[in-house]
């Protein structure tokens, strides 16, 4: 090397050093690199360098390039005391605190005389201590995942990063550490722009886990949903859009998920849906806009419709997606779904979406819609005439769903586009099977308008497949409406039996035939009032058969299938066929939990067809006989004569339907595990499926031997949630089929864990459930015929009223005295939902086994410190009542009842070791009468 070229890099790095003196780090650095870039630069002086630019990176903050110098360093040098405290001043800012203690100890031995590395090795020990007892806890470990989100260095670690973090959000304490630790909020309004990185990754699998931990978060919290929305309508509307285009599935659900859990989280009561109006409006625009774009996959517009559906029946959602045309864009979507025969064709499997699937959804959401947004007090005749008043004058229309459905989407197409070609009227026919599946009274009303019926029959007789297809369906769905099928039928049985019995395509043939079932089922609850003869009932059964079997059909099909033989399972003749059939119980076991089996696989906006579950519920509810009925009484068979007796055509029950066979029937299916399939069903998110669940486990476990069973497949979970969610009579159904488990089992045992805890609210419920009665539409045909001529009407409802109240009554009181025997945990839950003074009210009752229940139940219940406050102190709320436990301990009563006085004078007993109850026993005018008697 040059003399020359020598001087150089000694001024190069003597200018670098004076710079550095005057904290001018840039201008210092541009220095240092020159020096480097000059041919054969000796090694000392390069280490030196080095060294010195990691100085500079340091005071710029610029800690990796800090970190790459120092390490150049110590690659060749390893004991380099400065290097190695520069290097651990870069750890330490990057936040690897372990990384950062383990060179400066290392600095510290290799130079034992410099104080300040040994004094920062110790500060560094302590912190390093600290945090890794910090990261034991939920707010160690969520700012240690956060980081490596964020700063990760490979893709695998931000993977696993992102997991942990779904896992820890799905807790609400979780989620709140992880917003602390600056997932979200940290930089104020810089935050999006941190994030679009991992929106934007070319990685898959980055971006599905980023959306469900969006989703995540945005569950449960309003602010977190409003500030998680903002993000993806103001910073990554675009990127979401391409998720959608690009069509896969997982990438679709994960995305609508975030929607549809910010929308869940902002429509949580009237209150936050008044304060969230703009995100409500955001969230539900953007939905509509998947809805409305013909460039997607039918399963990403399908997602979007399953998330409309889930929240539908919430605070504010179904009026401003009215508002926003979001009613327009289904039927639009409705009438432009492809047919069932073109996924055919394509000799496709089952999958997650399939055109007539993608239909019943949108019904189901109608429906809901419709349900959310009915006036109170407007009968449904009303709603279907003030609906066809609509063609002549659009303002008389009262509810607003169909008004938005009749005035502003495309029903102008049932009185307009209902033309003399058959083909033109495709487009309409599936509008109208999609309304009639949400509610068949518009659908049959509008059908009755200018001849549409007859345009569905020119249909039936073309020889294009797609408009046979249609033509079948429709007619069959109209038949749904029994107070129409027969003059349906009239019209449409020679049809649809020529459909079936042409060389057509199953989903043709299918169709036919289920209609065809629809309309042999009228009246079939009545032996005496069937439309077809028993043979003809069995034969259609039989034709049902091989569709339903055949596991290589269709979804479709076999869909269509159950339907009919749902529709069939009404005649008693038919049940038995069904249950004797061993065949046809595994294939709806298989069928039953196939439906279940795909919603869990493709997760929860799987487009599972709705109305295959609500079928199979609704057969195994024929089958068990639970639907709503009354006892058969005195005043009943009083009824009864009463009628023959004014010539009215009773409904008489099938012998067949009598309880020995309805026992044998449950007793196969729970031979048969279909409790496991029932299990499976109830996760379904129709109220009407949910109720017919509960209705079927109620009837199982209404024998004692089948709740052990019961329990060991999973019914006794299935029932809490099915108590929590549900139609108000399927909570009650729930809660009932819970107390009878409750009474024969150890409440430890089948409901295990916080399970236990969960029961006490149901059987709250259950003891409250208001006197009502439904009855099935032969019941109340009997009943309505035969009032008139003698007005027994009000002294029979009541006496069936109270029975069945009175059972559910007992029965929750039972359970609950179950459940105060195990510990005071139970026992403080049940007195903070109010069971105790409900109890305390059931001492009055007129039934004694009431009263006895109730007695026994408080009786566990002051083992609790806090109840037995509530009685034993003179100045608590239900002293005074220390009557009524001393008037039950005497043996002297007119309705004497020795568990109900053993009872009593044991909560006597506990409660005497207060001197207050002591007194007032004394002070009573039967007390030692009382105490003598016991003695």
């Amino acid at each position: 090397m040059s003399t020359q070229t020598q001087e150089s890099i000694v001024a190069l790095k003597t200018e670098g050093n004076k710079l550095f003196t005057a904290k001018k780090f840039k201008e210092a650095l541009k220095k240092y690199q020159e020096v480097l870039k000059t041919p054969n630069v000796p090694a000392d002086v390069s280490l030196t360098v080095r060294k010195n630019m990691a100085a500079c990176h340091l005071k710029l903050k610029q800690y990796k390039q800090a970190l790459e110098y120092a390490s150049q360093v110590l690659e060749l040098v390893p004991m380099d005391t400065k290097a190695l405290y520069r290097r651990s001043q870069a750890h330490e800012a990057l936040g690897d605190l372990a990384s950062a203690f383990r060179d400066m100890a290392t600095a510290s031995r290799a130079d034992p005389s410099n104080k300040h590395m040994a004094s920062e090795a110790g500060r560094l020990m302590q912190i390093v201590a600290g945090d890794m007892q910090e990261k034991q806890t939920t707010a160690g470990l969520s700012k240690d995942m956060v980081h490596k989100v964020l700063s990760g260095d490979t893709i695998d670690t931000k993977k696993q990063a992102l997991k942990n973090c779904i896992v820890l959000a799905r807790d609400e304490p979780g989620a709140q550490q992880l917003m602390k630790s600056g997932f979200v909020y940290t930089d104020g309004h810089d935050a999006p722009q941190r994030l679009l990185p991992l929106i934007e990754s070319s990685d898959d699998e980055i971006r599905l886990h980023l959306l469900y931990l969006l989703s995540a978060l945005a569950e449960n919290s309003v602010n977190r949903a409003i500030f998680i929305t903002q993000l993806i309508h103001q910073k990554a509307k675009t990127h979401i859009g391409n998720i959608f285009l690009q069509g896969s599935e997982k990438l679709v659900n994960a995305s609508v998920r975030v929607y549809a859990k910010s929308l869940e989280s902002v429509t949580s009561n009237e209150e936050v849906v008044a304060a969230a109006g703009s995100t409500i409006t955001a969230i539900l625009e953007a939905i509509i806009d998947v809805i409305k774009n013909r460039k997607l996959s039918l399963h990403a517009r399908s997602a979007a419709v399953n998330a409309v559906m889930t929240n539908s029946k919430r605070f504010g959602v179904a009026n401003r997606f009215i508002e926003l045309g979001g009613v327009r864009a289904l039927l639009i979507l409705a009438a432009l779904s492809p047919s069932p025969l073109q996924k055919q064709r394509r000799n496709e499997n089952d999958s997650a979406t399939s055109p007539a699937g993608l239909r019943g959804v949108i019904s189901v959401t109608l429906q809901h819609i419709y349900e959310s947004t009915k006036k109170k007090g407007l009968p449904d005749q009303q709603l279907v005439a003030d609906c066809s008043n609509q063609v002549k004058n659009p303002a008389t229309v009262k509810h607003q769903v169909f008004e938005s459905i009749l005035r502003n989407c495309h029903l102008s197409w049932f009185f307009k586009r209902f033309v003399d070609d058959p083909v033109a009227n495709l487009p309409a026919a599936n509008v109208l099977i999609t309304i009639m599946a949400a509610v068949v009274d518009i659908g049959n009303q509008i059908m009755e308008q200018q001849d549409i019926f007859g345009h569905l029959m020119e249909m039936a007789k073309q020889s294009d497949l797609e408009l046979q297809c249609a033509a079948a369906e429709a007619i069959a769905s109209a038949a749904s409406d029994k107070k129409r099928a027969r003059g349906v039928m009239m019209e449409g049985f020679p049809v649809l039996k020529g459909l079936y019995s042409k060389d057509l395509p199953a989903p043709i043939r299918v169709r036919a035939l289920c209609g065809l079932c629809k309309m042999a089922s009228v009246g079939s609850g009545a032996k005496n009032l069937r439309s077809m003869s028993e043979t003809s009932m069995l034969n259609l059964a039989k034709k049902l058969r091989p569709f339903l079997l055949d596991s290589t059909q269709d979804q479709d099909i076999r869909k269509w299938a159950s339907e009919g033989m749902a529709y069939l399972s009404l005649d008693a003749d038919v049940k038995e066929y069904i249950v004797g059939d061993t065949d046809v119980l595994n294939a709806v076991h298989q069928v039953c939990l196939g439906e279940a089996c795909l919603q869990l696989c493709f997760g929860f906006y799987a487009n599972t067809d709705m109305t295959i579950q609500f079928s199979m519920a609704n057969m195994l509810v024929n089958l068990t006989n639970s639907f709503d009925k009354p006892e058969m009484t005195e005043e009943h068979e009083q009824l009864k004569k009463l009628g023959k007796f004014a010539g009215e055509n009773i409904p008489e029950p099938h012998e067949k339907d009598a309880d020995d066979f309805v026992a044998l029937r449950v007793d196969t299916l729970i031979k048969r595990n279909f409790v496991t399939a029932l299990v499976q069903l109830a996760k379904s998110q129709s109220d009407g499926t949910r109720e017919q669940i509960a209705r079927v486990l109620l009837a199982m476990a209404e024998k004692q031997d089948h709740r052990g069973v019961i329990i060991a497949q999973g019914g006794a979970r299935a029932l809490l949630e099915l108590a929590r969610q549900n139609s108000e009579k399927g909570k009650i159904k729930a809660a009932h089929a819970l107390a009878k488990i409750a009474i024969t089992s150890d409440p430890t045992i089948a409901f295990p864990g916080q399970r236990a805890a969960e029961l006490v609210q149901p059987l709250v419920q259950l003891s409250r459930s208001p006197l009502s009665l439904s009855c099935d539409a032969l019941v109340l045909t009997l009943f309505y015929t035969v009032s008139f001529v003698l007005d027994l009407t009000t002294q029979w409802t009541n006496i069936i009223l109270r029975e069945r109240n009175g059972l559910m009554m007992f029965e929750a009181a039972m359970a609950m005295t179950n459940l105060a025997s195990i510990n005071d945990d139970l026992r403080n839950k049940l007195l903070h939902e109010k069971a105790v003074a409900r109890l305390e009210d059931m001492m009055f009752d007129e039934d004694p086994l009431i009263r006895r229940a109730a007695t026994e139940a408080l009786c566990n219940c002051f083992l609790s410190e806090k109840i037995y406050d509530q009685f034993a102190k003179r100045d608590a709320p239900s002293f005074e009542r220390l009557k009524l436990w001393i008037l039950f301990s005497g043996v002297e009563q007119d309705d004497f009842d020795l568990p109900t006085c053993r009872a009593a004078s044991g909560g006597l007993a506990v409660l005497s070791s207060s001197s207050d109850v002591c007194q007032r026993i004394l002070e009573e005018k039967q007390g030692i009468q009382v105490l003598k008697e016991l003695l």
